[in-house]
Parts: structure tokens; C-alpha cells; sequence
């Protein structure tokens, strides 16, 4: 079956390239190690900052091979970009795969939100937070995609100097760091496989920009420029902020698990620095960052509705407020009665298996099918780097059992559908 083109819908202000960073930055969240540092500290034996390297390593070549692809296979995101760089109806299973990513992942953060709130308000049940947010998320999702753009500014305004202010009061402190308490812990090269896992997980969100590209100006150039910049930029705060955390307190043994990194930036900057970071970190995560994975979802939806269903009107091709609904009520639903653990093997594949045929489509679009000339070299390594990367992260992801069965799950979920839309297709 080939691959059929995607018309994405015209939008009357096609969005800039400083639109699409702003919703990649909203995506990631430049302040999102501060909720994992001790889990990423104790997993990685005090070398937080390794973890962060090595997640930044496989978001630039993944955000490299996204910049390729949109360059040439613009609308439709990874559907057109897998589907007509292999030149078969592969691009219909990667978007399907992808979902799996964009639609769990607004639960995981609701769940991890309201984890942190418990920690300071444990009378409320979490159920609590899950709907608020889901409400105002809904209300987010309603608006047309502009103005949602104009609120993520505010919201990544606000994380940025949040994250000034703790950069502030840690170089202050820096002088005064005390020293670990005892050597640290050797990174053998098994627990090193395991470290890319939990560093590619903290940096997923750039890809997300690729779903606007039907409404981008100019989307074989926005695209892939603001894609690379959010994985550069972000990777830098990220590395930054651990680095910091690390020399201050080298001993993080002693952090609480849920809130370390909080109460530290309390310790250094007072009980004002502590707040403030908790409470944008809420809002960039629990609302912002929600609020954009549904949007990612629901741009991902259409294209799947638009390929299965494809006498839909071109008005239908827009996702409506009944979609974006439910989209939300989903999100809902999966935070109160799925498990985290489940929730996150979902993203893990989700992210892990798209990158694996984006990276794959890399290869056999530019190395294999290109022309001869340094780029294509470029091309063929970069893609073979990357292609390893994202195997060894979800091979030694925390719990590779469970992700695989639940990827299988999905994954056959989609090829049923796959294979109906296609036995329709050959009916006509």
C-alpha cells in the first residue's frame, strides 16, 4: 500500500518559527529536572549531569533527523516523514505508534503534579487534581491554537526566570558547597545503558513541534530550525541545573525523593525561591506542558482519521471541540485508574519505537536513496547513532518486560485498524 499525501488544514496566520519553539520549550519544560533530580541522581550514582548529557546526545540526533525530514516531507509530521521516506503506508503505523506518546503522556503528568501536591496538601485526594487540571487543560485545548501559543509565552516566561533565580542563588552558594560524604558510585558500562533510557526520557517534547506543521509558515525551513533549537537550548538548561544541583549538594541521599530538589533551592534561596519553583514547575508541567501534549495528540488524530476515514469534508479534518473533549476526559480517566508504571511503558514506547523509524527513515531516505557528498555521510551516521540509542534505551528501559507487552498490545491495536482501512480501500 503506499503511502497517500496528507492535505493538513489552512490556517488563516500560519505560525512562525518562534511560535514552534515556544510550544517545543512549553513541551519540555526547561525547569522538568528539578521533579526527577533525586530519581535521576540515585539511579545514576550522584552523575546526574551524565544522565543529562546522554539523553541531550539522543534528543540532537533525533532532532537532526526530524530537521531532515521536514525539510522535505512537509505536513502530516512523522506520517508524512516515515510513510513517504520508505515509500510504503509504514508512515500510517509510526503516527499510530507516536500516539501512544502524546496520548498518555498528559496522565503522567497529572499523576507526577499531583504526587508533588500530596507532599504539602495530602488531604486532598489526587482525584481532586486530576480533574481540575483536566478542566483547565479542556479549556486550554478550545482555544484556537494561536492564542493557546500567547499562553504558553507567559507560562515559559515565568519558568525561565524561575530558573534564573535558582541559577542566581546556587552560584551564591556554590563557595559554600560541602563535599560527599562518601566516593562516589562507579558508572559500570550496564548501569551506563540504563542511564540513556532515563536521560532520552527527560528530554522528550521537541518532536512535538513537528505536529504543527500544517499550520506553520514555511514548515520545510520552521520545522526543522525549531527543532533544533529546542533540543540544543533545553539541553543546555537541563545539563545546567543538574550540574548545579549536584556541586551544592553533592550528598543527595539525604533529598527527599519527591520534593529534594525543592527543598534545596528553599535551603540556598529562602522559602520564596522554594515556592516559586514548585509553583511554576506545577503550572509548566501539570497545565502548559498537559495542555500541549493534547495538542500534539489531537494533530496526530487527524491525520489517522483523516487516512482511515478519507471521505471525511475538509471541515471534519479539523479536530472539534468534541475531539479535544474527550481527548481531555481521557486524560482524566487513564490519571485516576491506570497506573503510573503502565502509563509510563506506554510514552516509553510511544517515543522510543517513532524515534526507531524516524531514525530508520533517516538512513534509507538520505544515506541509501541520497546523493554521494559529505551530507549524506552525515546523514548515514547520524542515523546510525541514533538508531542505537533509542534500541539500547528501550531495551534497558526501568521495566522493558512491561513496555514491550503493552507495545505489542498497542502496536497490534493499530495494525487492526491498519488492515481494515486498508481490505475498505480495496473494496472500493
Amino acid at each position: 500500500m503506499s503511502q497517500k499525501p496528507f492535505s493538513p488544514p489552512s490556517h488563516p496566520k500560519p505560525l512562525s518559527t518562534t511560535d514552534l519553539v515556544i510550544f517545543g520549550a512549553v513541551l519540555m519544560v526547561p525547569i522538568a529536572p528539578m521533579s526527577m533530580y533525586v530519581y535521576i541522581a540515585e539511579q545514576s550514582g550522584g552523575h546526574s549531569w551524565l544522565v543529562m548529557l546522554l539523553g541531550w546526545f539522543g534528543a540532537c540526533l533525533t532532532a537532526y533527523a526530524y530537521r531532515r525530514l521536514a525539510g522535505v516531507f512537509p505536513g502530516g509530521s512523522i506520517y508524512s516523514y516515515v510513510g513517504r521516506a520508505l515509500q510504503s503506508d509504514t508512515g500510517w503505523i509510526a503516527a499510530w505508534i507516536i500516539l501512544a506518546d502524546y496520548l498518555f503522556v498528559p496522565a503522567t503528568l497529572y499523576a507526577n503534579c499531583s504526587s508533588l501536591i500530596g507532599e504539602y496538601l495530602p488531604q486532598i485526594p489526587n482525584w481532586s487534581w486530576y480533574a481540575v487540571l483536566s478542566l483547565i487543560n479542556l479549556a486550554f485545548g478550545l482555544l484556537p491554537i494561536r492564542r493557546q501559543i500567547r499562553l504558553y509565552a507567559l507560562v515559559l516566561i515565568s519558568e525561565l526566570i524561575a530558573l534564573i533565580a535558582f541559577i542566581v542563588v546556587a552560584l551564591h552558594a556554590l563557595p559554600h558547597a560541602g563535599v560527599p560524604a562518601s566516593s562516589p558510585v562507579h558508572v559500570g558500562p550496564e548501569r551506563m545503558l540504563s542511564l540513556v533510557s532515563v536521560g532520552v526520557i527527560g528530554f522528550l517534547g521537541f518532536d512535538g513541534i513537528s505536529t504543527l506543521d500544517g499550520e506553520a509558515a514555511r514548515p520545510t525551513q520552521s520545522v526543522g530550525r525549531a527543532t533544533i533549537w529546542v533540543a540544543a537550548v533545553m539541553g543546555l538548561l537541563f545539563l545546567l541545573q543538574c550540574a548545579l544541583a549536584g556541586a551544592i549538594h553533592p550528598n543527595y541521599a539525604t533529598l527527599d525523593p519527591a520534593t529534594g530538589f525543592f527543598d534545596l533551592a528553599r535551603s540556598i534561596g529562602g522559602p520564596f525561591v522554594g515556592w516559586l519553583l514548585i509553583t511554576v514547575f506545577l503550572i509548566g508541567s501539570g497545565i502548559a506542558n498537559a495542555s500541549a501534549g493534547q495538542v500534539s495528540a489531537s494533530r496526530v488524530l487527524a491525520v489517522l482519521r483523516e487516512q482511515t476515514l478519507p471521505t471525511l469534508s475538509v471541515k471534519s479534518r479539523h479536530l472539534d471541540r468534541v475531539t479535544m473533549i474527550l481527548i481531555s476526559l481521557l486524560s482524566f480517566v487513564l490519571a485516576t485508574f491506570v497506573p503510573l508504571q503502565t502509563l509510563n511503558a506506554f510514552v516509553s514506547f510511544g517515543a522510543f519505537a517513532a524515534f526507531i523509524m524516524i531514525h530508520v527513515s533517516l538512513f534509507y531516505r538520505f544515506y541509501i536513496r541520497g546523493t554521494k557528498g559529505p551530507k549524506r555521510i552525515v546523514d548515514g551516521w547520524v542515523a546510525i547513532l541514533g538508531l542505537l540509542v533509542m534500541i539500547v534505551a528501550l531495551i534497558f528501559e526501568e521495566s522493558p518486560s512491561l513496555v514491550l507487552k503493552l507495545g505489542a498490545l498497542w502496536l497490534l491495536i493499530g495494525v487492526a485498524i491498519w488492515a481494515i482501512r486498508t481490505w475498505r480501500e480495496a473494496e472500493v
